[in-house]
């Protein structure tokens, strides 16, 4: 028996729900030392890939067609008007890091919650990443392995990067003339994750043997917020947004604001 269950959901996009995540593999000592547990509620399109990025004892995954109607569930969303502070508020605030706001965000919800924690430097620990990578690799015959960049080319669902599709795949094409590729979303005769329907827990993993990224700010970078590639030197995330409010303060993250400012690479 858990000493205390704590209700959560995100309804929104699988990097949102990633997040969340990432808010509780920042808490998940206090959960075990304490002995309560997050359920955690998510859409049914996303449950596959949150269940499995999901590594921690202390916190179940659920449909969101099961949330309970009778307890107290926080939202996890950053936009919810549930708190004094959210993302539509941060916004209109002096310009601070993403990565800083969700520390902020997410301190406000502890406290709310009546967790005495803080959070200082938003990104997740998961000792398992580098054994899944192995994994991976032999799973796939070393199809991911020597790749010089991830490229995250999927479609963005938020509108927080003007996407051209033959653009991008034009710079990818040359891109991969120079170097070795591997993309989220196919493009002809080039790798791609979905080769091997690699998850986004996978991406994360097979990331930790390369060392240059481009990345729409969307679902697959949350998986890059860990503790292998935030902040390394030898590696470096270019992050695609037209907002100036989704650059990082890690310092080997890169706000690119779009795909030419990156021609320098081919």
């Amino acid at each position: 028996m858990y000493n205390k269950i704590i209700y959560t959901k995100n309804c929104l996009h699988l990097g949102d729900c990633i997040y969340s995540l990432i808010f509780f593999y920042n808490i998940n000592e206090y959960l075990r030392n304490n002995n309560i547990v997050i359920y955690f509620y998510c859409i049914n399109e996303h449950y596959p890939q949150i269940n499995d990025f999901n590594n921690l004892d202390n916190v179940k995954i659920f449909s969101i067609d099961v949330i309970p109607n009778d307890k107290k569930v926080y939202d996890l969303w950053i936009g919810t008007s549930d708190y004094n502070y959210n993302w539509y508020k941060c916004i209109n605030e002096p310009m601070i890091g993403y990565d800083v706001f969700f520390c902020k965000y997410y301190n406000n919800i502890l406290k709310i919650m009546d967790i005495p924690i803080t959070i200082e430097k938003f990104i997740y620990s998961d000792n398992k990443l580098s054994e899944r990578c192995i994994y991976i690799n032999e799973r796939c015959n070393d199809y991911y392995k020597n790749i010089d960049f991830l490229i995250n080319n999927s479609m963005p669902k938020s509108g927080q990067f003007d996407y051209n599709l033959l653009e991008f795949n034009n710079f990818i094409i040359n891109l991969s003339k120079k170097y070795n590729v591997v993309t989220t979303q196919k493009v002809e005769n080039i790798k791609c994750t979905r080769d091997f329907n690699l998850t986004a827990k996978d991406i994360a993993s097979i990331s930790l043997n390369i060392k240059n990224f481009i990345v729409i700010e969307s679902g697959i970078i949350a998986g890059l917020y860990n503790e292998y590639l935030v902040d390394n030197p030898n590696v470096i995330v270019y992050n695609l947004s037209k907002y100036d409010y989704h650059y990082c303060s890690f310092k080997n993250f890169h706000l690119k604001k779009n795909i030419k400012d990156l021609n320098f690479l081919t």
